[in-house]
């Protein structure tokens, strides 16, 4: 089923009306790259309201009921692996609250699945940026900066946005 055929809200400002109509660009293989079909007030429409984003602020969509068939394509059929996800409790006296945050995978872990391991990884490519260094084929400056990239994206989470 299309992501389309679920819920889908923003997160905060809840109080405020949203001043944006928008669609979702999406990267799994049900949608053709695109989401243009949401569950609106007045049944479907083809955007969905978000509200202006603001710099130095992160801005999250809910997306719900997507139930254990849509989690799993998003597990490891596109080789990202687990996203993050909370449980949310919402009463009409208090609002919402969030019990609990589940971390997704980081690249590391994904890359797991496919018989890859990070710390082989990253040492075979320290090894010959060491060769590359003592060959001066590149600087001991560049070569640190790569080995900080590398690292950090080994242990970065799989999606875009983090």
């Amino acid at each position: 089923m299309p992501w389309g055929e679920y819920p889908h809200i923003p997160l905060q400002r809840l109080d405020q009306k949203p001043g944006v109509m928008a669609s979702i660009a999406d990267i799994t293989c049900d949608s053709d790259g695109e989401i243009t079909s949401f569950v609106g007030q007045n049944g479907r429409t083809k955007y969905l309201p978000l509200h202006d984003l603001r710099k130095d602020e992160d801005y999250f969509i809910g997306f719900f009921l997507i139930g254990a068939y849509q989690e799993i394509l998003g597990d490891m059929h596109n080789l990202f692996g687990d996203t993050n996800a909370v449980h949310v409790t919402f009463n009409k006296k208090t609002g919402y609250q969030i019990d609990t945050v589940i971390n997704g995978d980081v690249t590391w872990e994904s890359l797991k699945y496919v018989q890859y391991k990070g710390p082989e990884i990253l040492k075979q490519v320290r090894d010959n940026l060491e060769k590359d260094v003592a060959s001066r084929k590149i600087t001991i400056e560049e070569s640190s900066h790569f080995i900080e990239l590398l690292d950090r994206t080994l242990l970065g989470y799989t999606y875009l946005g983090e």
